[in-house]
């Protein structure tokens, strides 16, 4: 909406003239929502956790990467993230998103080898090194890990909840569809 908005306002430039100009109410709700969304940041992580704002990332197999954060954030099913990465990033403010792998709580899937502190989680993502980001953050993980010898460590800004997953329980059947 904050882009479309922009545009018209470029491109339709004497209706802009007639209506006042555009530009500057769009640029003042995109300075908002940076600075909520940096502030949001800056909760998940300087309130963070024990493990500060590192993630312990370990290569599965050659295209997928397990990222294990331990934060004091709970997620239900469903709700994904936004992950920004500045070891791998062109810019520090590059997020992507992703989807939790497990809920919180659950220890399952966790690649630490150390019990959460009170109120902390293990948050899970399993990423898949298609390209672009998550091809980088593959290299960068191998490298790592090479160079260490075994666990890796990165830097991680994490971003989210966002979304909410449907309440299926409301209903009596339910199809599922799922592909890549």
């Amino acid at each position: 909406m904050l882009s479309s908005s922009f545009l018209k306002g470029i491109i339709d430039e004497e209706q802009s003239n007639r209506e006042g100009n555009i530009f500057i109410p769009t640029f003042l709700f995109w300075a908002l929502d940076r600075v909520i969304r940096i502030a949001r940041v800056g909760w998940n992580h300087f309130r963070s956790s024990s493990s500060g704002v590192k993630a312990y990332a370990e290569v599965l197999d050659d295209e997928v990467v397990r990222l294990t954060l331990r934060r004091k954030i709970s997620w239900i099913a469903g709700q994904n993230f936004l992950i920004s990465v500045p070891a791998v990033s062109n810019i520090p403010v590059e997020a992507h998103p992703f989807t939790v792998a497990n809920i919180s709580g659950d220890r399952r899937l966790s690649g630490f080898t150390t019990e959460p502190t009170a109120g902390e989680s293990d948050m899970v993502f399993f990423l898949k090194a298609k390209g672009g980001f998550t091809k980088k953050l593959m290299a960068v993980v191998t490298k790592k890990k090479g160079e260490n010898g075994g666990e890796v460590q990165l830097p991680i800004y994490l971003d989210g909840p966002y979304g909410t997953p449907p309440d299926v329980n409301t209903h009596s059947k339910v199809i599922l569809i799922a592909g890549e």
